[in-house]
């Protein structure tokens, strides 16, 4: 899958190196799925629309341009379905280092 898209984030410093930030995403996805269902044949399937992602994370400021920080996304597809497997919802959880620039 590729998306391909824009966002924006909001920074708000807690302590002198703590944060948190949320983030709001909008793009495009494309995709292509090849599966097969039990005793029929192989089946292909595209699907294509807009993607929707929210964000908040947390993060202590190492300094000035790295910082460490953690969060969880959440993005929201318009429709990908195969069969009876939906998948346009899903979340994520991460950490690790961030240069700013």
């Amino acid at each position: 899958m590729s998306i391909l898209g824009l966002g924006s984030a909001y920074r708000y410093q807690l302590f002198e190196s703590w944060y948190v930030k949320g983030a709001l995403e909008m793009g495009y996805y494309n995709d292509k799925v090849t599966y097969k269902e039990t005793g029929e044949e192989t089946l292909s399937k595209s699907n294509s629309g807009l993607a929707y992602a929210f964000g908040i994370s947390t993060g202590y400021q190492l300094s000035q341009r790295w910082s460490l920080e953690g969060g969880v996304k959440y993005i929201k597809l318009d429709e990908n379905k195969y069969g009876d497997f939906d998948f346009s919802k899903a979340s994520n959880t991460y950490f690790g280092a961030v240069f700013s620039f």
